[in-house]
């Protein structure tokens, strides 16, 4: 008789307990397109039992226990709505709940490393051409960039095909395709910046032109700094190494039309570049409209097997690497003079660019040996 006791007691404890628990499906939907609401966060206050709504918008919270609860739906642009149950429930197991759209996310805190610096307090020499002078330069050929460029110190525009007009930038001295063009800070062209042409650049939507000279296209250690020894006076010391891939975009090629050269292949090295520059900048202002600036730069690069274009005894062209390097040496001058709104910009370049490997004169060809450059804005 004892244990029949026993047991009956224990059987009666557990309906108990199970009758405390109930379960309530939520089915959650848009008010205005009545359409499901997926992914809806449905939540009991302070039980620690939730659901997340399916593609039909809904969800089945379990093990509720009786009494009152606040029910919270969630879904980020619509309203956050609180509903209260006393359970268990008389009548029904499951409820229909709309919402509405408000659009409100909440607060959303982006964060970023990048820190926005002036261009006379960043190591790396960076010259830029501001907005006031492309426009100008725009407006006297609105077709393409060359222009815009031409006329910096040190940068030499040049067409290198007669037939498909192309053009590439030399940088103190050296190939086109040792430049580098980027656009919104994206390579252009892919990289093959040495012979596809600066003609399919417009202008029309440039705010800004930067130049920086560095070295090689695809690594670029270099070590940059930067010393102020007075709010007038500044220097720079920069050096850097660059490796470049072979590649047959280049201004030999592109001159004869890309006939008879035979594929690069896999056994050319590539080209390996080091160079230094060190400029000093001085500037100051005469009342509140006259200022003027002064910059005076030295620059050194030296390219490793470089690549060089030679023909056969087929009368085919193969590239080789050549075993005597490349260098380029010289100095920029830059002077600015403004009053009031008229600009008055000066610069000199002096540029010493051989070619080692070559027989006789070692000059690189078609680079300008000393070059002058000014422009008026007002």
């Amino acid at each position: 008789m004892r244990k029949q006791f026993i047991v009956f007691f224990t059987m009666f404890l557990t309906a108990q307990v199970s009758l405390a628990q109930n379960s309530f499906k939520v089915t959650v939907k848009d008010e205005s397109t009545k359409e499901p609401v997926t992914g809806a966060m449905v939540t009991i206050r302070d039980r620690g039992i939730s659901g997340t709504t399916d593609a039909q918008g809904v969800t089945q919270l379990n093990n509720i226990p009786d009494g009152e609860q606040t029910i919270i739906i969630f879904f980020p642009g619509y309203e956050s709505k609180e509903l209260k149950f006393t359970f268990p429930l008389t009548g029904r197991s499951e409820s229909l709940i709309f919402i509405q759209v408000t659009n409100e996310v909440g607060e959303v805190t982006i964060t970023s490393t990048r820190t926005g610096r002036e261009i006379d307090d960043v190591p790396t020499r960076v010259e830029a051409i501001d907005e006031e002078e492309v426009d100008e330069k725009t407006n006297m050929r609105p077709a393409n960039v060359s222009m815009v460029l031409n006329e910096s110190t040190g940068i030499k525009v040049q067409q290198t095909s007669a037939t498909s007009n192309t053009q590439s930038v030399r940088i103190q001295g050296l190939d086109g395709r040792y430049t580098q063009l980027l656009k919104d800070g994206f390579p252009a062209f892919g990289g093959f910046s040495g012979s596809i042409s600066l003609l399919d650049i417009l202008p029309l939507d440039l705010k800004q032109v930067e130049i920086i000279r560095d070295y090689g296209t695809f690594a670029l250690p270099r070590v940059s700094t930067l010393y102020r020894f007075t709010p007038h006076l500044s220097s720079r010391l920069s050096f850097g190494l660059g490796y470049k891939a072979p590649s047959i975009f280049t201004e030999e090629a592109e001159t004869l039309l890309f006939q008879n050269v035979l594929p690069i292949g896999n056994t050319l090295k590539a080209e390996r570049s080091r160079g230094s520059t060190m400029d000093v900048n001085y500037r100051n202002t005469l009342g509140e409209q006259f200022s003027y600036s002064f910059n005076q730069m030295f620059f050194y690069t030296e390219i490793e097997d470089p690549l060089v274009l030679l023909e056969t005894a087929t009368g085919n062209f193969r590239f080789l690497n050549a075993q005597r390097p490349v260098r380029s040496r010289g100095f920029e001058t830059n002077a600015r003079l403004t009053y009031d709104v008229v600009k008055l910009f000066a610069g000199y370049t002096l540029v010493q660019a051989k070619a080692t490997y070559l027989a006789g004169n070692k000059t690189l060809p078609l680079t300008p040996k000393s070059r002058i450059n000014s422009a008026l804005l007002f």
